[in-house]
Parts: C-alpha cells; sequence; structure tokens
C-alpha cells in the first residue's frame, strides 16, 4: 500500500517494513509538517520517487535481502532520481560494513533518535 499525507511539500519518500516504525515516521514528519511518501512495498519506491519527486529517501535496510542495496542503485542510476539524498535506517549492527555496500548519504542505527534525525533531514532539504 501507498500512502501519501496531506501535508504541503517538501516531500519524504520512506521505504519502511515495519508497519509500528512507519507510523511513528507519519507522525514524526507531520509535526515536521513534511509531507510523507510512504511505500510498504519496495517494488513501489522507484516508480514513485520519479512520478512525485520527493525531496529525499529514507529506506529501510534489512542485511538478509539487501533490498536496501537495490533501491540505492536504483535511484542513483535514474536521471529523475539520482540527485536524491538518501538516509538508510537499519537494526544491522556493523553500520561500515553497510555503508560499503549501500550508496546513500548517511546511515542511521535503530533504534534511531529522532532529534538526529530530524538535524539530518534539516540538513539534507537546505541543498
Amino acid at each position: 500500500m501507498l500512502s501519501v499525507t496531506s501535508i504541503a511539500s517538501p516531500s519524504v519518500l520512506v521505504y519502511e517494513t515495519d508497519a509500528a516504525i512507519r507510523d511513528v515516521l507519519k507522525e514524526f514528519f507531520k509535526l515536521m509538517k513534511l509531507r510523507a511518501i510512504l511505500c510498504e512495498m519496495a517494488h513501489q519506491v522507484q516508480e514513485t520517487a520519479e512520478r512525485m519527486q520527493p525531496r529525499l529517501a529514507l529506506l529501510d535496510y534489512h542485511p538478509l535481502d539487501k533490498v536496501a542495496h537495490k533501491l540505492s542503485l536504483k535511484l542513483r542510476s535514474s536521471s529523475l532520481t539520482k540527485h536524491l539524498p538518501i538516509i538508510v535506517l537499519s537494526t544491522f549492527p556493523d553500520l561500515e560494513h553497510i555503508k560499503d555496500s549501500v550508496d546513500c548519504d548517511m546511515l542511521m542505527a535503530k533504534p534511531f533518535d529522532m532529534y538526529t534525525l530530524k538535524n539530518a533531514l534539516l540538513r539534507f532539504l537546505k541543498r
């Protein structure tokens, strides 16, 4: 399922497989006055990013399926989305290993601090 909050731009595309985390992020973005474009399924991400042109992508990383790796490569290879800053969230303990395998602008460990996420979003959205 794809859902978009009705708050005005800028928008952030979110691929998160955990429904509870998606709900928290949705509320967090409302408080920040950002529009959340929530993708539950990986196959929705590229087409949604190209169609909706978000200002940033937030991707969930699972070490077993490495979907974020594939998604980041697709986003970076498209002329419509290659400019998009990408933040990857992961429960995987070895973030340095992920950094070598995922093309992203920032890695954040889960559970993440909301103030750190807020500061990162503000920094990337100012570009």
